[in-house]
């Protein structure tokens, strides 16, 4: 792929995950020269990015539990134990 082309650098920016919105400010800054410009808008893309992944990685394993008529949720602890139970199918 040419990343000289315009619409490869749009791709490239949609497989990121960059919003239209996004994509036009990275587009106008590109097009006007403004390089610090482009690279705080991937910047901050990049940490949201990050930041999702951080959140997935530290949210707790939940379960639903049923002991005769009650349901529970239970919180699981983010241990080998709790990973081997949340692989198991029913």
């Amino acid at each position: 792929m040419e990343y000289d082309s315009k619409e490869a650098i749009i791709q490239n920016l949609r497989d990121a995950g960059c919003s239209e919105d996004s994509i036009e400010c990275c587009m106008a800054c590109l097009n006007r020269g403004k390089k610090a410009g482009l690279l705080k808008q991937l910047e901050n893309h990049r940490r949201c990015l990050l930041n999702k992944v951080h959140e997935e990685e530290n949210a707790e394993m939940k379960m639903r539990v049923q002991v005769g008529g009650s349901t529970f949720t239970v919180a699981l602890e983010n241990n080998a134990a709790a990973e081997a139970l949340a692989e198991i199918s029913f």
